[in-house]
């Protein structure tokens, strides 16, 4: 066996020139950002749909708060209403000169009808 003084073919396929050994650094390098960008891009869509669900809980909230307003207000209303209708009545009775009464004493009967006299 006789040893052969020619190179061997294998040593030169592997990158020797500096140029070649910087492609597989900016092959990581591009893999690095495109997982930053890829990260990136889910937390700002989680974010925002956060953002959204929260802010659909607030409307609930708010619209149930505008209902129970809405309620209030009606039954405020009401309450005015029946106040000034005991004020207006109270009114056409002093402009018809009647006179408020106190609790009635009665009388007997007396062929049928009925006495009442204030105190």
């Amino acid at each position: 066996m006789q040893r052969h003084s020619e190179p061997d073919k294998t040593l030169s396929r592997l990158p020797s020139s500096p140029r070649a050994r910087g492609k597989g650094g900016k092959t990581v390098l591009w893999n690095a950002l495109c997982a930053c960008l890829i990260a990136g891009t889910a937390i700002v869509s989680v974010a925002q749909v956060t953002r959204s669900s929260t802010r659909g809980y607030q409307m609930r909230d708010l619209e149930t708060h505008i209902q129970d307003l809405t309620l209030e207000n009606q039954r405020l209303e009401v309450l005015a209403s029946e106040a000034g209708a005991m004020d207006a009545v109270a009114t056409k009775t002093r402009m018809l000169g009647l006179v408020k009464t106190e609790t009635p004493a009665y009388a007997g009967r007396t062929g049928g009808s009925v006495v009442s006299f204030n105190h």
